[in-house]
């Protein structure tokens, strides 16, 4: 550090020089890491496009979850018109397991679709506050 005698007599002058030395050094080190940051700003844009991007290709949740319905209705069907013998036969308790199973393929795409959806809002939050943290970065640069 560089301290500059102004005068004599006039020791906070001394002290004034010094702390608007290591405070321009401070702001250096701080449009330095503004900088940095705003350098990465457009790879973790694009990393939440190239996500946004591949949910677009999963296919529907809902289609998936109405083809499920779809089966395990037919299975129960299946089952409720089964003579009562067979109910209780292996081939009943094979028809109610794929029942149940179907019941809990319909639960985990409930799940899916609530927690796809609190992804979608995240990415665009996420988006929002990179425009923002963008924008405040540009105005901090100039």
């Amino acid at each position: 550090m560089i301290a500059i005698d102004v005068g004599v007599g006039q020791p906070d002058s001394l002290h004034t020089v010094t702390t608007r030395y290591v405070e321009t050094e401070v702001n250096k080190q701080r449009r330095a890491d503004i900088a940095k940051l705003a350098k990465q700003l457009p790879d973790i844009k694009s990393a939440l496009e190239q996500l946004e991007a591949v949910l677009g290709k999963v296919p529907s949740i809902e289609d998936l979850h109405g083809e499920v319905e779809a089966l395990r209705d037919e299975e129960q069907e299946y089952l409720d018109n089964m003579p009562e013998a067979l109910q209780s036969s292996e081939r009943g308790e094979v028809a109610q397991a794929a029942v149940e199973q179907l019941e809990s393929a319909l639960e985990a795409l409930d799940t899916a679709k609530e927690r796809v959806g609190e992804l979608e809002t995240a990415i665009e939050e996420a988006q929002t506050a990179l425009d923002e943290a963008e924008s405040a970065l540009e105005e901090a640069q100039a």
